[in-house]
């Protein structure tokens, strides 16, 4: 709540996508967010950049946040009928706002490749990726991918539950319903739906 996108003409690529879904992808909904992410760490892999989703909808190179996803849902009858992806993207050191107005330090990737970047070649090889990987959207490959570029995975960070005070925990992965398993200090483990990964004095 209260958080925005802020994007700057030229300097970022922001879009969204109409997905009409099939009666199968419904029940993959929550996974829709990662396959807007991968497809944007797939094209950034093309560009020779190793990139990594922090769950659940932003993208991170080099440690600093590159691009976001947001999902919506059309209801038609209790159904899921259509998907809302929309994404942005940091593209040159413009789209970055300043270090004081962000809650997580961000970069672009024309300064993290040090050249510049073609926003219709990149948004084309972003598609290309998303048409790819939706192909597998109902496979466990598709889980397998989403876990190779989980941030953090394996490692203890903060996490905060809604409503709650964050806790260290240890990230232990994606399942095949978009939630992340985590494991609190004493060993408990439970699969969070929502909730929000703390780094620095966030």
């Amino acid at each position: 709540a209260g958080r925005q996108w802020v994007t700057v003409p030229g300097q970022s690529l922001a879009f969204s996508l109409v997905f009409r879904l099939s009666p199968a992808e419904t029940e993959y909904f929550p996974c829709l967010t990662a396959l807007g992410a991968l497809g944007l760490i797939r094209a950034l892999g093309e560009l020779g950049l190793n990139a990594c989703l922090k769950w659940p909808n932003d993208v991170l190179l080099m440690g600093s946040k590159v691009g976001g996803v947001l999902v919506e849902a059309n209801w038609q009858s209790g159904t899921v009928e259509a998907a809302v992806i929309g994404i942005g993207v940091n593209i040159a050191a413009g789209s970055v706002p300043p270090a004081q107005g962000l809650r997580y330090p961000a970069t672009d990737i024309a300064s993290a490749l040090g050249a510049p970047v073609d926003r219709w070649v990149l948004l084309a090889q972003i598609l290309g990726a998303m048409q790819a990987y939706r192909q597998r959207l109902t496979e466990v490959v598709f889980i397998e991918v989403w876990n190779k570029h989980l941030a953090w995975r394996g490692e203890w960070i903060r996490f905060q539950l809604p409503d709650e005070q964050p806790q260290l925990m240890r990230i232990s992965e994606v399942m095949p319903d978009g939630q992340l398993a985590l494991e609190t200090r004493d060993g408990q483990k439970f699969h969070a739906l929502s909730g929000e990964i703390i780094v620095g004095n966030d």
